[in-house]
């Protein structure tokens, strides 16, 4: 082996706060999309907010992966790259939630439910990753990663025996 980080599936990454807020995420996105979908509020914004939540739900999804498979050392994936992303994404959650909560309240009541709720999810979407943004600042401050890896120590012991001449 090189002695890099392998391609493997550790199932703690999941347990860990990055793997359970990229969870989130993915299920708040994902509602994002569904509640947003095929409306009659696509040409008055809901358009924007159905591209959003797919996008974002695709982006989580992959980098949800590449962690969970701890596939970004491997790549030599730069912090950087999934800071911009979730920087990016959490303004567009964040307009998406504005467009949301502005079109609720001009469409006639059988809808507001539908696009409220939209934008609830949405904001939910944006606190979470704005969260995600925050604390990969922070682990990269301090030096960490949000990749959980693991450590293999192979021990080998060896022992020299003399050939001893048996007599029967």
């Amino acid at each position: 082996m090189d002695g890099g980080a392998r391609c493997e599936c550790p199932p703690y990454y999941m347990r860990t706060i990055n793997g359970i807020l990229k969870i989130v995420e993915m299920i708040l996105t994902l509602l994002v999309f569904a509640i947003s979908f095929g409306g009659l509020w696509s040409g008055y914004g809901g358009g924007w907010v159905e591209f959003t939540g797919i996008s974002c739900f695709i982006t989580i999804t992959i980098w949800f992966i590449l962690h969970l498979i701890n596939l970004i050392p491997r790549i030599f994936l730069n912090f950087l790259f999934e800071f911009i992303s979730y920087c990016v994404m959490t303004i567009m959650l964040f307009i998406s939630a504005i467009v949301a909560a502005a079109r609720a309240g001009s469409f006639p009541s059988p809808y507001r439910a539908n696009i409220g709720a939209c934008s609830f999810f949405a904001f939910a979407a944006t606190i979470a990753c704005g969260i995600d943004a925050v604390l990969l600042f922070l682990e990269h401050r301090q030096g960490t990663t949000g990749t959980a890896t693991t450590t293999t120590t192979t021990t080998t012991t060896t022992t020299n025996t003399a050939a001893a001449k048996v007599e029967y």
